[in-house]
Formats: C-alpha cells, sequence, structure tokens
C-alpha cells in the first residue's frame, strides 16, 4: 500500500537534485570548464567574465588561483589598501597631497616613424614600441601583421590573427603594452581590449616574465576606461610570482609599479600588496643595487618607480636600499627630466619624508631623499617655464614638507631659506601664473608650501588672495572649510594681513549662514590662531571710531569660532581651555589632534553669538 507514495517521493526527490545540479552547473559553466582544461581558448568575454567573478564555486579561478597565491608566498588576505592622511611632521601638520597620475612612455617624434617604413607612419604605437630596448621584439613580430597604412587595418588584422588563434602569449602581451602607451584615447586599437584580455587568459600558462609584467601594466593604465582588462588579474598575479626569479630590471620595475596602480584592485581580491612590492623589491635590489648604472631606466620609468615607493608599504629595509639606487639613477638621467618627472618625483620625495623611517630625520633613508630633492631643484629652474599649473603647486607644496625642518639650528634655517628663496625667486612669474589659474585646494596646498618655507612674497601672496576671493562664489561650502582655513593660516604665519581675504572669509562662515559646522576643530583652531597673530583687537581704539566692513566682521566671526570650538570643551570648562586649544592652530588646520572630538553641547554658535555683547561692531561700521 505503500509503495506508490515511495515511489512518488523517491521520484521527486530525484528531480530536485537534478534540477538543483543542473543550476548549480548553469552557474558554474566557467569554472567546470577550467578544471577539466585550465589552458582551453575561452570563446566569449562574458563567459569569462562569469568565471573570473565566481567567488562562491570553488572550483573556479579566481579561488583556485587565490589559493596557489597563498600556498606560494605564505601570506593570508589583507583588506583593501587606502590612502592615510599625513599627520604632524616636525612642528607643522601636513596636508595630504593626492598622488599624481602615472607617468606614460614619451611619444616619439615624427622622424621616428619611418622606421616602420613607407606607408607605416600611422602606426604610431608600434614606434612607441621601439624606444623600449627590450620591447624592440615586440614591434618586429607585430610588423608582419601591418597589412596597410592605417590603425584600423591594424586593429582588424590583429583581430584576425587573434581569432585563428595565431597569437602567442608574448605577442599578447606585447600588444597590451603597446596600446596602453599610445596617447590617442580613440585609437581603434582599444577595441582590440577584449579579445586580447580573452585570449591571454586561455594562454596564460605560456606567459613569462616579461609578458607578465607588460600585460600587468595594461591593467594598471585601463583598470578604470576599460575595466574588462582586471579580469585577467588574477591569473596575471599568478604567473607574476611563478616567473618573478627571471624578471629583468625593467621588468621587475614596470610589474612593480603596476602593482602599485592596481592597490585596491588587489585588495578587493584579498591580496596582500605589502607581500607582493616586498617580492618585486627584493628582485630588484638583487638585480640593480652594487651593481655599476651600465643601462640607466628611462626618466618615467623611474619616476614611476619612485612615485609607488610610498603607495606600497616596503619594509625599511629594503627601502634603505631602493632609495640609495634610485638616486644614482636619477643622477645619471638628470638632464633628461622633463616638467612632469620632477613635479612627480618631488611629491613621491615629499611623501616618503612622512612615512617609515624616512620620518626620523637622522636616518640614512632621509638623507638619500633629501639628496634627489636637492637634485630635482637643480632641474626645476630649468624646466619650470614649461610646468602644468596644476604640476607647480604640487612643487610648491613638495619643497614645503622637504625644506621645511624647524629642529635645524638657526643658522641652517637662514642657509635654507635662503636657498630656496633664490630658487623661488627664479620662477616667481610662472608661480603667479599657477596660482592664478588652479582650484581652491591647489591653491591652498601651495600657500601652505610657501609658509612652510617662510617664503614671504607680497606680489605671489596678493595673487594668491585675489584667486581664492574669485573661487568663493563658484566652489562649495566643503570645499572652503578646507582651503580658506590652510590659506589664512599660511597668510598669518607670513605675517601678511591681506584685507579682502579676510573679508571674505567672514562673509562666507558668517553665522546667519549656517555654515560654521563645515569646519572642523583643527580649521577653528587655525583660523582663532591666525586672528590671533593679525591682533585684530589692537585696531578697535577706546573712542570706537568708524571700523572698516572687513574688521567688524572678522570680529564678528572670531566671537563666533570661539563659540562654535566651546561646543568640544568638556563641561564645565576651566580657564585656559580654550586659549589651550587655540594654541595648537599654530600647527595648521590640517592637525589630526582633534580629528575625533565630537561636540559635547548645543546650542551651536549661531545662537550664542547674538546672546553676546557684539551689537556695538555693527553699529559703528564703514560700509
Amino acid at each position: 500500500r505503500n509503495a506508490p507514495a515511495l515511489v512518488a517521493a523517491a521520484a521527486g526527490g530525484l528531480l530536485a537534485v537534478l534540477f538543483s545540479a543542473s543550476r548549480h552547473a548553469f552557474v558554474h559553466t566557467g569554472c567546470q570548464q577550467h578544471v577539466s582544461a585550465t589552458t582551453r581558448l575561452l570563446t566569449r568575454p562574458a563567459q569569462m567574465l562569469r568565471d573570473v567573478r565566481c567567488r562562491a564555486c570553488p572550483n573556479s579561478r579566481l579561488h583556485r588561483i587565490k589559493q596557489s597565491t597563498v600556498d606560494t608566498l605564505g601570506y593570508l588576505p589583507e583588506s583593501q589598501y587606502s590612502w592615510q592622511s599625513m599627520t604632524t611632521f616636525g612642528t607643522l601638520a601636513v596636508p595630504a597631497m593626492p598622488p599624481p597620475p602615472l607617468l606614460m612612455p614619451p611619444v616619439p617624434p615624427q622622424s621616428s616613424l619611418g622606421q616602420l617604413g613607407e606607408g607605416h607612419a600611422d602606426a604610431t604605437m608600434l614606434a612607441i614600441a621601439q624606444l623600449d630596448p627590450v620591447r624592440q621584439a615586440a614591434a618586429h613580430r607585430c610588423q608582419p601583421l601591418l597589412p596597410t597604412a592605417t590603425t584600423l587595418a591594424l586593429a582588424d588584422e590583429v583581430l584576425l590573427q587573434a581569432g585563428r588563434g595565431m597569437l602567442d602569449a608574448r605577442i599578447i602581451g606585447d600588444t597590451l603594452w603597446t596600446i596602453s602607451s599610445s596617447p590617442d584615447v580613440k585609437s581603434p586599437m582599444r577595441r582590440l581590449l577584449p579579445v586580447l584580455t580573452d585570449r591571454l587568459l586561455g594562454r596564460a600558462p605560456d606567459l613569462d616574465g616579461h609578458g607578465v609584467a607588460s600585460a600587468l601594466w595594461a591593467a594598471a593604465v585601463f583598470r578604470e576606461n576599460a575595466p574588462v582588462v582586471l579580469a585577467m588579474l588574477p591569473v596575471l598575479i599568478e604567473r607574476l610570482i611563478r616567473t618573478m626569479h627571471s624578471l629583468h630590471v625593467r621588468d621587475a620595475s614596470l610589474a612593480f609599479v603596476a602593482v602599485a596602480v592596481l592597490r585596491e584592485e588587489l585588495g578587493r581580491l584579498g591580496l596582500k600588496l605589502t607581500k607582493l612590492a616586498n617580492a618585486l623589491a627584493s628582485r630588484l635590489i638583487a638585480l640593480s643595487v652594487g651593481t655599476d648604472i651600465t643601462d640607466p631606466l628611462e626618466p618615467w620609468l623611474l619616476g614611476n618607480i619612485l612615485w609607488a615607493l610610498p603607495l606600497c608599504g616596503l619594509e625599511d629595509n629594503r627601502l634603505d636600499k631602493l632609495v640609495p639606487w634610485i638616486a644614482a639613477q636619477a643622477a645619471e638621467r638628470a638632464n633628461e627630466l622633463e616638467p612632469q618627472h620632477v613635479a612627480t618625483m618631488l611629491w613621491a620625495a615629499a611623501t616618503l619624508r612622512c612615512v617609515g623611517a624616512a620620518a626620523q630625520k637622522s636616518s640614512s633613508i632621509d638623507i638619500r631623499i633629501m639628496a634627489i630633492a636637492t637634485l630635482l631643484v637643480g632641474r626645476l629652474q630649468i624646466v619650470a617655464e614649461r610646468m602644468a599649473p596644476e604640476e607647480l603647486t604640487m612643487v610648491l607644496w613638495a619643497l614645503g614638507v622637504c625644506f621645511n625642518d624647524n629642529s635645524s639650528s638657526a643658522k641652517q634655517k637662514v642657509r635654507r631659506f635662503a636657498a630656496s628663496a633664490s630658487v623661488l625667486d627664479g620662477i616667481h612669474l610662472e608661480i603667479a601664473c599657477a596660482l592664478d589659474s588652479v582650484g581652491a585646494l591647489d591653491l591652498s596646498l601651495a600657500i601652505w608650501g610657501l609658509a612652510a618655507l617662510e617664503y614671504q612674497n607680497k606680489e605671489l601672496l596678493e595673487v594668491a588672495a585675489h584667486r581664492a576671493v574669485a573661487l568663493e562664489p563658484q566652489t562649495q561650502t566643503q570645499i572652503l572649510a578646507v582651503a580658506v582655513p590652510r590659506i589664512v593660516w599660511a597668510f598669518a604665519r607670513l605675517d601678511v594681513l591681506d584685507t579682502h581675504l579676510l573679508r571674505m572669509t567672514a562673509e562666507h562662515f558668517e553665522s546667519a549662514r549656517q555654515r560654521l559646522w563645515y569646519l572642523r576643530p583643527g580649521a577653528v583652531c587655525a583660523l582663532l590662531w591666525a586672528y590671533q597673530r593679525f591682533d585684530l583687537e589692537r585696531a578697535v581704539d577706546d573712542n570706537f571710531r568708524p571700523l572698516p566692513l572687513w574688521l567688524s566682521e572678522s570680529l564678528r566671526l572670531k566671537m563666533a569660532l570661539s563659540a562654535k570650538l566651546e561646543e568640544y570643551l568638556p563641561r564645565p570648562i576651566q580657564d585656559g581651555a580654550l586659549q589651550h586649544m587655540t594654541s595648537f592652530g599654530k600647527f595648521g588646520p590640517d592637525t589630526t589632534k582633534f580629528a575625533k572630538m565630537k561636540p559635547t553641547s548645543k546650542p551651536g554658535p549661531e545662537v550664542a553669538v547674538e546672546e553676546k555683547a557684539l551689537v556695538w561692531v555693527s553699529d559703528h561700521v564703514v560700509k
């Protein structure tokens, strides 16, 4: 009697199992293909992406490559790398300057395009590949693929050869590097990226160290504009670990920079950036340190290596060996450094001074960094006129970090400030043009650098104040809340009182506009310290003469800032607590001492100011 029920239950269970298995097989089709044949050429980019993004299946490519990486290097996954703001360095709080963009290989002159033969002058990317001695073979191997003079025909031919399976792993890597080095953002070759990524995954076991470095560089360049290249990142990391022992100097340098650029993507894969960077740094040290420099690195690659050092979190013993090697390489290539090279390398030197063992001024790393900075300053006077405004403002910030050391003796200070003044005096016209064309944040960082150097040039400061006032109507308040306190603090440090700047500050952050809450405690302390240094109260005499508008509004804002700062003090407020907190403003508005402080009381200063006896200020104003 129970037989039919049992049969029905068994049939239902069997159908459920078959349905589940078929569903799992449908979702993980790509994974099963790679388990059966890891070297099979994928046929569709969508299938490739499904395989890479399948994190749940233990047979997926991502899971297997991550496990292989952990087994090889012996490290565990790490959280995503994030850029950290700088803290107090010396006696000043250094504002964080975002990393500049990558330095790209130079475009060859028009005459060098003739090397490809008559009719091939439009194939610019192949001429770029010929600039690097390591990649000369790539250009020669790609030349047979050129049917016509146009890059469109070249793209069609490469696509045809890829469809026939005639491109090996090394040619694919060289082609990716060549496409990434082309300055033409509308190049038809870029439509090959999905196909080349697809083919590279199928030929991954054949990749050597040179091909891995080339493909990694392409992934770093196109990580935002063509995210499809990130699909090959797990494969490239695995091959990089397995072929690291065979990398040459240029390939190891290229891979080191690419890993630094891809730090966020590596974090999402659960891989430790520091372990991989330290392994590549060890390879560079083994190949280069202690040997004669017979073939110096190209300036763009040398600048990128220095750029990557503060982003990778290298161990101090590796930094201690790499920095002197970079300094020696830079000395060999000093006459070839272009404006963007100088700006990027100065940014890297300044950032390195604030992290790790280099922050100890007596360390050997810091001495080498200062040697690099001094070399770059000498080149700065030659290339400053060709610098972009953003590059020149970055240089001013970097000079303020590198050559600001208040722990030095008075004689050393005078000598250092005289040297910086002689350099800046020679390029003051270029600085003035840069200050008059940048945004609020870049302007504040440049003025901070001048204040750190104690370089008092009233003409430059007048240009900066005029630019700040002009930017106020078109800049968001959250940006001005960072930039304006920094500018006002810098003017106070240089003992320059600009009435237009102070009036703009008071009008923008006046109580009635409800904008004071945008200001952080460090910015409030810096503004109060600046107002004390300006000694605004001295302008008010006992006869209550009519006050200028900038002075009355600045006094009103000062009272509002004091009330705002009182919100962060514990109750009851002790005598001298407000003055003690204000004294930290001398370090600048970017100090992190009060970063975690929360208000302890309400109401805000907008209400508190109205309760104070400040009515006389508005009654005696000269409009």
